[in-house]
């Protein structure tokens, strides 16, 4: 190997045997014969860890038997949508899935147990993940018509699977924005719409179209005597 003169650096990969013992390694690489401070003696250059500040440290990882943890994973689908499954396990040498399918990774549409075999070049491990649908609907009812400046209740109607968490409201003259119902009085025609969140968020929205009628005045056109 011939490195440049001048501040340079080049990246050392370990690999771990089969009978290696499980648990936490600090590891050092070595260069000798290196004139470092002095042109006229050698000296030796410890490897550094670049995660850290500390200079000349070693670098530390953790021996650990394979094993696949859905643990972090999302395991949530909201209706309409799909979900990427990922046991995280790079470069492996075989994935199988109990869809049948043999990628890294999979995305689902549809709620169930999902398991995966993965198999590197020093073992085999398998792990399951249950996915749950989370069904979320929300309805304003059928489309009205008002007199102008005529003030009118809307109500999001929701169906969830899982708590309500947000609500928002977009439209002209409301009375609240974040409420699960607002009131509106509304100068013009237009449509008025809300969009709702719940504790998995999973998102579903709504609209209505509110229409503006021009202002009846009765006038009688017939008058009795008295």
């Amino acid at each position: 190997m011939v490195i440049p003169i001048g501040v340079d650096s080049f990246r050392i990969t370990v690999e771990v045997t089969e009978d290696a013992t499980m648990g936490m390694v600090n590891n050092h690489a070595y260069l000798d014969g290196i004139f470092f401070s002095s042109k006229t003696i050698t000296e030796r250059i410890r490897s550094d860890d670049p995660e850290t500040a500390i200079p000349d440290d070693p670098t530390t990882f953790e021996v650990d038997k394979l094993s696949i943890d859905f643990e972090n994973q999302r395991n949530v689908i909201c209706a309409g949508d799909t979900l990427l499954l990922n046991p995280n396990i790079e470069n492996a040498l075989a994935y199988a899935w109990n869809t049948g399918a043999s990628t890294p990774s999979i995305r689902t549409y549809q709620a169930g147990i999902y398991t995966v075999t993965v198999t590197t070049s020093c073992e085999t491990a398998s792990g399951s993940i249950e996915v749950i649908a989370d069904f979320i609907q929300v309805d304003l009812g059928e489309d009205m018509e008002i007199e102008q400046g005529e003030e009118v209740q809307l109500a999001a109607n929701v169906r969830s699977d899982s708590e309500i968490t947000l609500y928002f409201w977009q439209g002209v003259a409301l009375s609240c924005n974040t409420c699960p119902e607002t009131i509106a009085q509304p100068m013009e025609s237009g449509f008025y719409s809300v969009e709702v969140e719940n504790s998995n968020a999973c998102k579903a929205s709504g609209n209505v179209f509110i229409g503006i009628t021009d202002f009846q005045l009765f006038q009688p056109n017939i008058f009795l005597p008295q």
